[in-house]
């Protein structure tokens, strides 16, 4: 789950009816809900500060079954949340076109601190799900819904507060997208993915082959890539049922770096980390953290199932204990 300490400008704390205090973590937890969830951790985001006596839970902005799966504060000091988007088969796309499939979708929504929605955002209204069973996450038993992006984290490039950067792990890549307009500036995915707009040049691996976190600061792009792994996509009872068949590459994780130029779409390999060549089948995170005044940041890296943080700074690894899925 996700754990975000934040501090608010005083301007955006206006008293007792406020939905975050001033300064404050906020922190998902998994829930069970009565019906079946699509979602591997089905959650709900709260937050916790010196202000409050006990934690506070985020009112949920939709009344279905989901996936709280990210939040975070947004530059303009708002409450951003992720949600995995449930619709229906027969429903009109904006193109035009009739949804073929139940899929759920990347939406976002940013809510300023009277919970009210200032801005929102879906997948379904500026990607459009590829009708093909066969290239689409296939729902398990009992959720017939398929998981066609399976957004994990949603960030502004830190040199943008206009761009915001989506990973898609079912998409295989990243999207970039105008926060002004909600148009998709560009999506740079595996070259399997026929909505891949760049190529990789001095990649060895011609790309990422499964997204987990990405964030971008300026026009470096950081990608948490979880690699392929060989896997019965069908297998019931599995963790992993429902995977879409896709081509394998390479059968461990990497954290891979890129330059982008978003004019000619190339992504140049700049350099990748990796954990002794393991593979972490599932999460992964990209944070920097500064050391000191004058010194350089720390590249901290979480490597999701293989339960290890690297502290690229200092060059340490150490192990934790979160491993709830293997």
């Amino acid at each position: 789950m996700c754990f975000f300490p934040y501090e608010l400008d005083q301007e955006a704390c206006r008293g007792e009816g406020d939905m975050l205090p001033q300064r404050g973590f906020l922190y998902n937890t998994a829930v069970l809900d009565d019906m079946l969830n699509f979602a591997e951790a089905p959650s709900r985001t709260w937050v916790s500060g010196e202000e409050l006596e006990n934690p506070r839970q985020i009112p949920h902005p939709i009344a279905q079954p989901d996936d709280s799966h990210e939040m975070g504060i947004t530059p303009r000091g708002n409450l951003l949340v992720l949600i995995y988007r449930m619709h229906e088969a027969g429903k009109i796309l904006t193109n035009g076109e009739t949804l073929a499939l139940p899929v759920t979708s990347c939406y976002l929504v940013e809510r300023d601190n009277t919970g009210t929605t200032v801005w929102e955002w879906d997948s379904i209204d500026h990607i459009y799900p590829d009708p093909d069973p066969a290239t689409c996450y296939q729902p398990t038993e009992g959720f017939n819904y398929h998981d066609y992006f399976h957004c994990n984290c949603a960030s502004f490039n830190e040199s943008d507060p206009n761009e915001l950067i989506l990973t898609g792990r079912y998409m295989r890549g990243c999207v970039s997208v105008d926060y002004a307009t909600g148009k998709v500036n560009w999506i740079l995915a595996n070259p399997s993915n026929p909505l891949n707009q760049f190529t990789y040049p001095g990649d060895a691996l011609m790309g990422p082959a499964s997204v987990h976190g990405g964030i971008m600061r300026g026009n470096t792009l950081y990608i948490f890539d979880n690699g392929d792994y060989p896997t019965d996509p069908y297998l019931k009872g599995s963790r992993l049922f429902g995977r879409a068949p896709t081509p394998c590459v390479h059968e461990y994780s990497r954290v891979v770096e890129y330059q982008i130029d978003a004019e000619t779409h190339t992504a140049t390999y700049i350099r990748q980390t990796t954990l002794d060549n393991r593979i972490a089948r599932i999460s992964g995170y990209i944070q920097f953290i500064e050391r000191g005044k004058g010194e350089e940041e720390n590249m901290l890296l979480t490597w999701g199932s293989q339960v290890f943080i690297h502290n690229c700074g200092f060059g340490k690894i150490y192990k934790t204990n979160i491993d709830h899925w293997y």
